[in-house]
């Protein structure tokens, strides 16, 4: 198996992403800083990619969706010398954890001639992958209910925030929406228009107020 050039490492070790060089055996190369953070691992060369990544097919209904190293980097499977995959991460304290994966495909260099001698059969006859490296790119992904959460929770968080300003403001303040429609109101700004409810001003354009049109009221 030939040796990967430097100027890879360089590459990824340049990157905010986790990433990985495997060779086509699936031992892995090099890992930059972030995948061993990912990982919690201090130096995975030389071990096998399944030791950290399960590679799946997500996109056909397949009984057995799981994927081995050989489907993974098959030629007919890359589009530009580029895919992705869906898999699932497993660190070395054993938490899995879903993950999307960018694969590229780099071909060896001067891989048909051997430093000007000619090259045997048997070299010629390699399998298939045997002439790439496969840097893989990992990304953590986020479940559906966590996401959801984290949503429902900066939603509250923002509508916390602007009851408080509408309560504790001494200024006239009104929400509007970006087709121009009144919101929400404060106390004073209702009081200002002669309003007794705040309510009365919701769901009117904002031209209701500022031109004193009330054409634009919204039943």
């Amino acid at each position: 198996m030939w040796s990967p050039p430097e100027f890879l490492k360089s590459l990824l070790d340049g990157s905010s992403d986790a990433s990985l060089i495997c060779q086509s055996n699936g031992v892995i190369w090099h890992a930059n800083e972030p995948a061993r953070l990912m990982f919690n691992t201090h130096d995975p060369q030389g071990v096998a990619i399944g030791t950290y990544l399960s590679f799946f097919d997500s996109l056909n209904k397949i009984e057995n969706p799981r994927l081995s190293w050989g489907d993974v980097i098959s030629a007919t499977s890359f589009r530009n010398e580029r895919k992705n995959a869906d898999g699932v991460g497993t660190n070395a304290a054993g938490d899995r954890f879903p993950v999307a994966i960018s694969i590229v495909r780099i071909q060896q260099q001067n891989s048909s001639t051997n430093s000007g001698q000619a090259t045997s059969s048997e070299d010629q006859e390699a399998p298939e992958g045997f002439d790439y490296l496969f840097c893989l790119y990992i990304r953590k992904m986020i479940p559906a209910r966590m996401e959801l959460s984290s949503l429902e929770e900066k939603v509250a968080r923002y509508s916390a925030t602007r009851d408080a300003i509408l309560r504790s403001s001494d200024q006239a303040l009104a929400v509007v929406d970006s087709a121009g429609i009144i919101r929400e109101v404060s106390s004073d700004l209702a009081e200002m228009f002669g309003y007794e409810d705040e309510n009365q001003l919701t769901n009117r354009h904002i031209d209701f107020l500022l031109q004193g049109k009330g054409s634009h009221y919204l039943e």
